[in-house]
C-alpha cells in the first residue's frame, strides 16, 4: 500500500513538473514566433511576454556585435574566424573602452550553424540559439535537483527557474549568458555525477569536453572552474563521496583543451597577418 502511495505521489510530482516545464518553455520561445505579421504562433501572441525592444525593432550594443561576428563568418566562412579575432585586436587598441570580444566562439559559431541550417538572419539565429539553450538549462536544472534532493525540491526549484525574469530576458535576446549557463550547469552535473546521495564518482565522460566547450563559450569560465575545484576540495571535509583520478584529470585537461584552441586561433591570425609560415 505504501509503495502504491509513493508511486502515485511521484506521478503527481512528474505531472506538475511537466506543466511547469511547459510553461517555462513557452515563456522562453523566441519573439519571432509570435510576430503579428508572419509568426506561426501569432494567434496566442497576447500570452507571450515579448520584450519591448523587439516590438520597437531596437537592438542592444552586445547584440549588434554578435550579429556582426556571425555575418563576418557568413562572408568568409569558418576559416575567416582568425581574421575576425585579429580585426578585434586592432580595433580594441584604438578604443578608450573595451568591447565584446569574438573569443566567445561557441555561441557565435552555433548561431552561424543555426543560420546556415534554417536560412535565418544572423540576429534571429542568435536569439533562437539563446532561446533553445535556455530551455535546455531549465530541463537540466530540473534533472539535477531531482537527482540531488528528490521530486519536491525539483518542482520548487524548476518553478523558480521557469519564471525567473532574468532567465526569461536572456532567452529572448541575442546574449551569451543563457547559453553559458547551460554549459556551466552541464559541467557541474557531469563532473560530480550528482545523485540522490550526493556522491562524487569518477565523473561522466562528458566532463572533459563540457569543460572545454565552457572555455570556448566565455572568457570568464575560470570562475565556474574555480567553483568546481572548490567543491572537490570541500569533499575532504564534507565527505560527499570519492574523488577519483579520472575526475581530477578531466577537471584539468578539459579547460586546457579549450584554452589551446583559443590560443591557436589567435596565433594563426597573427601568423596570417605577418605572412609568415607557422
Amino acid at each position: 500500500m505504501q509503495i502504491a502511495t509513493t508511486s502515485s505521489s511521484t506521478r503527481n510530482y512528474l505531472l506538475a513538473l511537466a506543466l511547469v516545464f511547459l510553461a517555462g518553455t513557452f515563456l522562453r520561445l523566441p519573439p519571432s514566433l509570435f510576430s503579428e505579421t508572419s509568426g506561426p504562433l501569432r494567434s496566442i501572441g497576447f500570452l507571450h511576454p515579448n520584450p519591448k525592444w523587439h516590438n520597437l525593432q531596437l537592438i542592444g550594443v552586445d547584440e549588434a556585435l554578435y550579429r556582426d561576428y556571425v555575418n563576418e563568418l557568413h562572408s568568409g566562412g569558418v576559416r575567416h574566424y582568425p581574421d575576425i579575432v585579429l580585426h578585434y585586436v586592432e580595433r580594441q587598441v584604438k578604443l578608450p573602452g573595451s568591447v565584446l570580444p569574438p573569443v566567445r566562439f561557441l555561441y557565435i559559431f552555433t548561431a552561424y550553424v543555426w543560420s546556415c541550417l534554417f536560412h535565418s538572419e544572423a540576429l534571429e539565429a542568435l536569439k533562437n540559439v539563446a532561446s533553445f539553450f535556455n530551455i535546455l538549462t531549465l530541463a537540466i536544472s530540473a534533472a539535477l535537483v531531482w537527482r540531488m534532493r528528490g521530486p519536491k525540491w525539483a518542482l520548487a526549484v524548476t518553478a523558480l527557474v521557469a519564471f525567473a525574469p532574468t532567465q526569461i530576458h536572456m532567452s529572448q535576446h541575442a546574449l551569451v549568458d543563457g547559453f553559458f549557463t547551460f554549459w556551466a550547469l552541464l559541467t557541474l552535473g557531469c563532473s560530480g555525477r550528482i545523485c540522490k546521495h550526493r556522491a562524487i564518482g569518477a565523473g561522466s565522460p562528458v566532463t572533459q569536453p563540457a569543460l572545454a566547450l565552457l572555455v570556448l563559450t566565455k572568457e570568464n569560465s575560470f570562475f565556474v572552474w574555480t567553483a568546481i575545484v572548490l567543491i572537490l576540495l570541500a569533499n575532504r571535509w564534507l565527505q560527499y563521496g570519492t574523488v577519483t583520478r579520472e575526475l581530477l584529470l578531466a577537471t584539468v585537461l578539459g579547460p586546457m583543451l579549450g584554452v589551446v584552441v583559443l590560443i591557436f586561433s589567435l596565433a594563426v591570425s597573427m601568423c596570417s597577418s605577418a605572412r609568415i609560415g607557422c
